[in-house]
């Protein structure tokens, strides 16, 4: 089966996801084997879900298009369950840096204590 248009342009958009952050890290970044795989089922579930739509545009009867939309519904669940994987893999340029003030505090204090303990014990 080809791939969708849609699929296409997703996994598009998440190649230039993943350049972007390694731009944002100062690295080149790939897809790992697993993400790779990952990536495919993504785009073989909305290609899936494509074809659904098209067949539940083209559906008449009640009962085939109440199966068209349940089938529609639990693909779009199980995209998004993937692609929350895929990007959970991704570095996060906001990842390193705290985003509360009780964050930053906390980590000013233990960055202190570390500093403090590394001057005792002759280190720089």
């Amino acid at each position: 089966m080809r791939m969708a248009t849609e699929a296409r342009e997703l996994l598009k958009a998440l190649d230039a996801e993943l350049e972007d952050a390694g731009k944002s890290a100062g690295e080149t970044l790939f897809w790992s084997a697993e993400e790779a795989e990952l990536r495919k089922f993504i785009g073989d579930a909305v290609t899936r879900k494509c074809a659904l739509a098209r067949a539940f545009d083209k559906a008449t009867s009640a009962s085939a298009r109440l199966t068209f939309s349940a089938e529609i519904r639990l693909l779009e669940t199980h995209i998004s369950k993937m692609l929350k994987e895929l990007r959970s893999g991704m570095p996060d340029e906001q990842q390193s840096a705290p985003s509360t003030v009780t964050s930053m505090k906390a980590s000013h204090a233990a960055n202190s204590r570390w500093k403090r303990e590394r001057l005792a014990s002759g280190g720089q």
